[in-house]
């Protein structure tokens, strides 16, 4: 894997499909920035920076198909 955030295979597959859910693409979150809202219980992802680690850097790390 690239430098940066790490998280198993599972994971990194249960992160995307919340991703897919919420209609974000993995190429624009910054990988590891999903967390739920403890009030509304919704999905909050951030979006990645130029050069930050994204979800879709991390699929392609390990083989996951997007």
């Amino acid at each position: 894997m690239s430098d940066g955030i790490r998280m198993s295979r599972e994971q990194l597959e249960n992160e995307l499909a919340a991703l897919r859910e919420v209609g974000w693409t993995p190429d624009r979150v910054k990988a590891g920035s999903l967390r739920v809202d403890e009030v509304s219980g919704a999905y909050r992802f951030d979006e990645a920076n130029d050069g930050e680690q994204t979800y879709a850097d991390l699929a392609k790390d390990v083989g996951v198909p997007l």
